[in-house]
């Protein structure tokens, strides 16, 4: 069974251990999105991503490039060995994932080949899944870079994407008019996408659109999502924010609404019930839906000082595991490179996330609490 991922996390994985795993480099971007494409001109058995818009976004504008609705699963746990010899009896021969961080939590051992594509590998602009996909496959034009483009503000790479996702923003200046000076001054960022002269860009709402289907209807979200758009026609962002009778868009404003609607209760708690210690902010989340402490987490840190971390709680009686969802908007903290260190878990340098058993929850947020404050 041979597994390609298409990625960009800080990964925790020594790969060098593991024969059967190959990691890809390249001298630049040009000559990895060239690589990339061998891999992706490819057809797969399966299709698998992380469940978030960037995994979301990948897996779309590879539809649209191979013009059909691939077989696809969302995964965010990982695969095991029950799991892959389930799928080898399935005649599972080939399987493509994007922006998989679950590789970390993956019986790597099980597979006959791995293929693993990222931008670190080689030291390269740290650009997300879905922007690799369309530059690599281009021919999927310009609803293919609006699709990659909602997977990048998602993914608060704007810094790294910003040609793109400024003539998205020109293309569609009567919706971002607050944006316009930015893109002229070149001075776009991840954070005043959302948010710009202290009001709410459409972008806010276009992002919690993607995230919608996924926190709302679970794992069927994001599968109705792909089919949805793989089966009717284009649409455009006026269509998205103003409504219209694509399937795609109806589907989307629907669990958009839902979702708004929850954010905004959780945010009566969050004020009232939220913990500071010295630069860290924490907070056990009341709404306990895959997905929405991610998205609740970005929000709120985007509503927020500098120099703090967001540490969203949500506890997994199941596993005996508090899940955390970490985020900040000094990069210098390496919030990832925090996790990985403490062993339990890992992401980017300005969001990650981990699982703390219970009885470790006093050692992590010590450590997490004495880290983050040793900056000055």
């Amino acid at each position: 069974m041979k597994l390609v991922i298409v990625d960009h996390h800080q990964l925790s994985v020594e790969f060098d251990k593991f024969n059967n795993v190959r990691v890809i480099t390249a001298h630049n971007l040009e000559e990895f999105y060239k690589i990339v494409r061998i891999y992706l001109v490819e057809d797969y058995d399966l299709i698998i991503s992380d469940e978030d818009p960037d995994g979301i976004t990948s897996v779309i504008i590879y539809g649209l490039y191979h013009k059909k609705i691939p077989n696809f699963k969302g995964n965010r746990n990982g695969l095991k060995k029950e799991q892959i010899d389930e799928l080898r009896k399935n005649n599972i021969q080939k399987i493509l994932a994007f922006d998989w961080y679950a590789i970390q939590y993956t019986d790597l051992t099980q597979f006959d080949e791995i293929i693993y594509l990222s931008p670190r590998s080689s030291n390269l602009t740290n650009v997300n899944t879905s922007d690799i996909v369309y530059m690599a496959l281009p021919e999927t034009v310009k609803f293919g870079r609006d699709i990659s483009a909602i997977g990048t503000v998602c993914d608060y790479l704007v810094d790294n994407c910003r040609n793109k996702i400024n003539s998205v923003v020109l293309d569609y200046r009567n919706l971002f008019p607050e944006l316009i000076n930015l893109v002229k001054e070149n001075k776009l960022d991840r954070y005043n996408i959302y948010y710009a002269g202290n009001k709410k860009t459409k972008f806010f709402d276009l992002s919690l659109m993607f995230w919608a289907p996924f926190i709302i209807e679970e794992e069927t979200g994001n599968e109705s999502l792909i089919k949805l758009i793989l089966e009717n026609k284009e649409f455009r962002f006026e269509e998205l924010i103003n409504g219209s009778e694509n399937p795609s868009v109806k589907y989307l404003n629907k669990n958009y609404l839902t979702l708004s609607n929850l954010i905004d209760e959780e945010r009566k708690n969050f004020d009232k019930y939220k913990k500071v210690v010295g630069n860290v902010v924490f907070y056990n989340v009341r709404m306990h839906k895959s997905g929405f402490m991610s998205k609740f987490s970005s929000i709120m840190l985007d509503e927020s000082e500098y120099g703090i971390v967001i540490a969203m709680r949500g506890k997994d009686i199941n596993k005996n595991v508090i899940k955390y969802s970490l985020r900040t908007k000094k990069a210098d903290y390496n919030l990832g490179n925090i996790l990985i260190k403490l062993g339990v878990g890992g992401g980017h340098e300005t969001a990650a996330g981990c699982f703390v058993p219970f009885d470790k929850e006093e050692w992590f947020e010590n450590e997490l609490i004495k880290t983050i404050n040793s900056f000055t």
